[in-house]
């Protein structure tokens, strides 16, 4: 090894600037500071909200859906005559005297 790569300057944890730069307020360049924030504070979604209420109208909603879905299938059931040929998926006109089952 030769000497001159053996005398490296010692290793320094932080690195700063030797000369801190110097900001002047007064600069014509610069634009004026603003007086106030430039973004508003805003609350996420549902912020104000409880719990509670959400669970409470995700029940209703379902209870809303399963009831619409119930109705559904007891006027399909109706019209097909019974809730069996519903599940079968036969129809009313399968089921008329003097129609052969297939």
């Amino acid at each position: 090894m030769s000497s001159a790569a053996a005398t490296a300057p010692p290793a320094t944890t932080t690195r700063s600037r030797k000369a801190k730069l110097q900001f002047d307020g007064d600069n014509p360049d610069l634009p004026p500071k603003r007086e106030t924030h430039g973004l508003v504070k805003v609350k996420p979604p549902l912020f104000d909200v409880s719990l509670t209420n959400i669970i409470y109208t995700i029940c209703l909603g379902a209870l809303v859906m399963g009831g619409y879905y119930t109705f559904r299938m007891l006027q399909l059931a109706g019209q097909t005559g019974g809730s069996a040929n519903v599940l079968m998926g036969r129809s009313p006109e399968a089921n008329a005297p003097g129609v052969a089952d297939l």
